[in-house]
């Protein structure tokens, strides 16, 4: 549809001749890979790539278990405020993963072979899963963007160095 001189429309109707639900997973980033494409072939402006940096919402089964339980808001959003409550006031990764247990939440930590924490992973006490037998653990990358072990480091390492106060001085 082109409803102004500077951009056009696509709509489709998603449907299927035997009459079923059409399959829909994983559309969206089909479809943002369908849109480089159309925009490359014809010279088109290119619009914003996906990203996956958007909050990640709770899927339809923890929404189901926080209201099956009575909670105002799902285990991911708990762990995702605690989280970001942790990176904003640490000063270190140690200080990081220490304020996650001072909050009451289970960590656990990977490490590379010579000891170097690679990720981490948080879990709500008393969130289990398969009847109970194993906590509901999320990793940091998979619980949001801006709380993966890499850009949680990223806060504590200074945008301007004191190298770079010098040779603004100067």
């Amino acid at each position: 549809m082109r409803h102004a001189g500077d951009h056009i429309h696509i709509a489709a109707t998603l449907a299927r001749q035997d009459g079923r639900h059409p399959r829909l997973r994983g559309d969206i980033p089909a479809m943002h890979t369908a849109a480089r494409a159309f925009e490359a072939r014809w010279g088109l402006t290119e619009m914003s790539p996906l990203d996956r940096t958007a909050r990640r919402r709770p899927v339809t089964g923890e929404a189901e278990k926080a209201a099956r339980r009575g909670l105002a808001e799902t285990a991911r959003e708990v762990l995702q405020r605690t989280v970001r409550t942790a990176a904003a006031l640490a000063h270190d990764g140690t200080d990081f993963l220490d304020r996650l247990r001072d909050a009451g939440l289970r960590v656990r930590e990977r490490r590379a072979d010579d000891g170097v924490l690679l990720g981490y992973a948080v879990a709500l006490p008393g969130d289990r899963a398969d009847g109970g037998s194993r906590p509901v653990w999320f990793a940091g990358s998979t619980l949001a963007c801006d709380v993966s072990l890499p850009r949680v480091r990223e806060r504590f390492e200074p945008d301007v160095t004191p190298a770079d106060w010098v040779l603004a001085r100067v």
